[in-house]
């Protein structure tokens, strides 16, 4: 998983997000196909961020979903 790669690259789609800083990395990182985003800058910023976007529609409850689904299958494992 490349994130810095797809940040580097991309710009942001949201006018609310800066592909700099915390809240971008989230929202692009999960926009990408990231079922984790560790690490952050802002933790707080980041999962507000995260959570502004699925209220926005910027990212879909399928996709959050999506992420739940992966994860909890490699916890049963």
């Amino acid at each position: 998983m490349n994130v810095s790669h797809y940040l580097c690259k991309l710009k942001p789609k949201h006018p609310d997000y800066d592909y700099q800083q915390s809240t971008w990395a989230a929202v692009g990182s999960i926009l990408s196909g990231v079922d984790i985003v560790l690490g952050p800058k802002n933790l707080v910023e980041a999962f507000d961020a995260v959570i502004d976007a699925v209220d926005n529609g910027t990212i879909s409850e399928e996709r959050i979903n999506q992420s739940v689904r992966r994860i909890l299958k490699l916890k049963m494992k």
